[in-house]
């Protein structure tokens, strides 16, 4: 799960999703069998677009929340 704050979401319109267009195509072209997943889902172009943003919270803020976010 791309799991944290802003940069998780990408914050701009036309970016393409943050770091996870990024972390897609590393993980793809290493060869590894994934699925992002996540309650969100934002970004263009051809990648696997679910994550877990908290936008507007520091990443400590969101790594207090961990244990809650996951079920």
């Amino acid at each position: 799960m791309s799991l944290g704050d802003s940069i998780t979401k990408g914050y701009l319109e036309s970016d393409t999703g943050g770091y996870r267009h990024d972390l897609w195509n590393l993980l793809t072209n290493k060869g590894y069998n994934f699925d992002f997943v996540g309650n969100e889902s934002r970004g263009h172009g051809n990648f696997d677009k679910d994550h877990a943003d908290i936008s507007g919270e520091r990443i400590d803020q969101v790594s207090d929340r961990v244990d809650g976010l996951l079920y």
